[in-house]
């Protein structure tokens, strides 16, 4: 997990308890008690897309092997908002920025594009 986060984030095995007291005393209506056996946590930094991208291509491979190993939640200190595992995992499926402003760029030169290229050939007719 440490080669997978890098820079970005921290993976930690910690106890329930320590965890139910950072969670109560940042107002995050989760117990963690009732959560089952050993709880990991990922602390990122930066956005919760990016870290949310590094952790579900983590667990998409573990998903098969270890049927015991799940994500349970997702909670951004930043706005203060609690995911459920469903939302992380769409979260980290979506691409990059950089590749979601490319492809934004993209379709919004298309109709210029084509308008050009409509253009070009009727001036060639002629």
């Amino acid at each position: 997990m440490k080669k997978l986060l890098g820079d970005n984030g921290v993976f930690k095995i910690i106890k329930k308890r320590l965890l139910n007291l950072v969670l109560k005393d940042k107002n995050i209506p989760l117990d963690a008690k009732a959560l089952g056996l050993q709880v990991g946590t990922v602390f990122g930094k930066g956005d919760v897309s990016q870290t949310a991208g590094l952790v579900w291509r983590f667990f998409k491979g573990k998903e098969k092997e270890l049927p015991e190993f799940k994500m349970l939640a997702g909670f951004d200190l930043s706005s203060a908002t609690l995911f459920d595992a469903v939302q992380i995992k769409r979260i980290g499926q979506l691409p990059p920025r950089e590749i979601l402003l490319a492809q934004l760029l993209g379709m919004l030169q298309a109709p210029v594009r084509s308008l050009a290229y409509t253009l070009s050939e009727v001036a060639k007719k002629k």
